[in-house]
């Protein structure tokens, strides 16, 4: 059922969630089980240009007709209770703008872990698009002025001893596109001795030494003298040279125009990456090292704690990455790598930041985007302190009412067997005892309310202390409220309690607690024997133990097991029974401190332990 914006208003008593809600830094909402928008932070209004009349209560459909197909799957996965689900798509805003960003999608919980709906947060990846967008404008750029320049590039597979040229390079040598060809029938088609010997040694020296080589060799192609220029680049992996990455270029009369627009692409790229807005690194995939990094970088983050971070997760990173693969064209999902890194900025301040990283083209390298969320994480927190908080008094308040309505039910019995009673004698001094017993049940009821009212305080904060009790006192109480019930029963009490014995609790709970006990040992006795209950104490190193024992139907414990102190959980088959009496008497102990024990057979009565602690 969707939540309407009446919903929030200031009598809702989850008011708070969204006051934290709003204050977060990140662009977050909150979604129902049915996926209408319950609220939003300023910064989804203030990013995506909505107002609260216009989406509150609505469907992200609704609010995003245009929304990736795949939303809704991953929408109701995170229902399920998944969390860090990511899609990435393409929404239009109303001022006619668009955005590249990614959906991420959390199951949202209460305090009992139970899933109300779903958390979404937006993270503009424009930015980041258009980096990728000038890269690759640049790479085609660049591969248009390498056909031009005739610059081709190959690899070596070092240990497969298998060689890879691209179509530029094979069109230099005059080679088939589909052919194979070995380094040995490369080297082959120089043509003059001297060229093969020094590319030999330089082949020598790269994969043996570790030395990179940059030639210019005359060679012979198809009848034609040629000078070409190579170039190589030995790549090694635990001290071994794994494979050699290089180009070739045939050198003509306009090669100082075309490396000089070489230049001017290498500038360009490098610009975009020095001058982007956010803080960027690239960074070696195999051995972790920081291969450059950008001025935004620089200034948030201190480079040597960053190096550690790095290094501490490369493993996982490595994992993830190739998980998600090179970069490629845009599709539903992300292709980024996301994660967290505790990393020291320049002022020696511990922060996390979060990191989106992905493969560069030769998947040598990986590029990342770092982004500080410490403030963001702390609001989170805070966010899901609030809603446990609010959830906590919730139910605090539910239970309260489950005090009240208990309590009353149990004198309004009591007054209408009463009443009974008194309509049904005739003798003066009978009606006097009578009346003087409704006149102390009244008394009573009026107390009870003021403890009631007292309560409150004791829930909103728990600032009233607990008081040393006789338990007489309470036992007899609770004997007067159930006066009815016992003379019509006739219920025999023996109290083996002494007149001055007395343990801490609240005085509201422990007659609560006693009415309770009785209540439920004559609502489950055996029709056909008079009910028996003995009230008796043992004192430990830690609590005050009170004895309820009875001579009823009893219980079987393994078939109810934890139940037996839930709501709706009843000693008996009682139609009128609601299992209230228990679940309170358990709730009442816990903000105590205390605990509540049952022994039970079934057909030979019960014995309830309560236990006072001492302080």
């Amino acid at each position: 059922m969707a939540i309407s914006k009446s919903t929030l208003s200031d009598s809702n008593p989850q008011i708070d969630n969204y006051f934290w809600l709003k204050q977060l830094p990140s662009i977050t909402a909150l979604l129902d089980k049915d996926f209408n928008l319950v609220g939003v932070s300023d910064q989804w209004k203030r990013k995506l240009f909505f107002q609260d009349s216009e989406i509150i209560g609505k469907s992200i459909f609704e609010i995003f007709p245009n929304i990736s197909e795949d939303m809704q799957v991953q929408l109701n996965i995170a229902v399920e209770g998944l969390k860090e689900i990511q899609v990435r798509d393409e929404i239009n805003l109303l001022d006619g703008s668009t955005k590249k960003i990614v959906w991420h999608l959390s199951a949202w919980k209460n305090s009992s872990l139970n899933v109300v709906g779903v958390m979404l947060s937006v993270e503009d990846i424009t930015i980041i698009k258009e980096l990728e967008f000038n890269l690759l404008k640049a790479k085609k750029r660049l591969t248009e002025k390498g056909e031009i320049a005739k610059i081709g590039s190959w690899e070596y597979d070092v240990e497969n001893e298998q060689l890879t040229l691209s179509d530029i390079t094979k069109k230099i040598f005059k080679i088939k596109e589909d052919s194979k060809i070995s380094i040995k029938n490369l080297i082959g088609f120089c043509g003059q001795k001297d060229t093969e010997d020094i590319i030999k040694n330089s082949l020598y020296n790269a994969i043996e030494k570790g030395r990179p080589w940059e030639v210019s060799l005359p060679i012979v192609l198809g009848g034609n003298s040629n000078v070409v220029k190579t170039i190589g680049r030995p790549k090694f992996k635990n001290g071994k040279c794994k494979r050699i990455v290089g180009t070739v270029q045939i050198l003509s009369r306009d090669l100082e125009n075309i490396i000089e627009l070489k230049d001017l692409e290498t500038e360009h790229l490098a610009s975009c990456f020095i001058n982007a807005p956010g803080a960027m690194a690239v960074i070696e995939f195999s051995t972790g090292d920081i291969l450059d990094t950008n001025v935004e970088l620089n200034e948030a983050i201190g480079i040597e704690s960053l190096r550690l971070a790095i290094k501490k997760n490369l493993k996982t990173l490595q994992k993830s990455i190739l998980k998600i693969g090179s970069s490629g064209p845009a599709s539903n999902k992300t292709d980024l790598c996301s994660t967290k890194l505790s990393i020291l900025d320049t002022n020696g301040k511990r922060k996390t930041f979060g990191l989106k990283a992905r493969l560069l083209n030769d998947k040598t390298q990986f590029l990342c985007l770092f982004d500080d969320i410490t403030g963001q994480l702390s609001e989170t927190s805070n966010l899901k302190k609030a809603i446990q908080n609010n959830d906590l008094r919730v139910e605090k308040l539910v239970n309260f009412t489950h005090v009240i309505c208990h309590n009353l039910k149990g004198q309004a019995i009591n007054y209408g067997l009463m009443l009974d009673y008194f309509g049904n004698i005739t003798n003066e001094s009978e009606k006097s005892q009578a009346l003087e017993v409704l006149k102390y049940s009244t008394e009573n009821l009026s107390a009870n309310i003021n403890n009631l009212r007292e309560m409150v305080g004791i829930r909103k904060e728990v600032k009233t202390k607990k008081e040393r009790l006789i338990i007489n006192d309470f036992i007899f109480k609770a004997e007067q409220n159930l006066s009815g019930e016992l003379k019509e029963s006739k219920t025999k009490i023996f109290n083996e309690i002494s007149d001055s014995q007395k343990i801490k609790a609240y005085p509201m709970f422990l007659e609560n607690l006693m009415t309770n006990c009785i209540s439920n040992a004559i609502k489950f006795r055996k029709l056909n024997k008079p009910l028996v209950i003995s009230i008796s104490t043992e004192i430990t190193k830690e609590y005050t133990v009170l004895f309820i024992e009875d001579n009823g139907i009893g219980m079987d414990l393994e078939k109810k097991g934890e139940k037996l102190f839930q709501i709706g959980s009843s000693l008996g088959n009682d139609q009128d029974s609601r299992g209230m009496g228990l679940y309170l008497a358990k709730y009442q102990m816990d903000m105590m401190n205390g605990k509540i024990e049952a022994e039970s057979k079934l057909g030979e009565g019960s014995v309830f332990k309560i236990f006072f602690p001492h302080c």
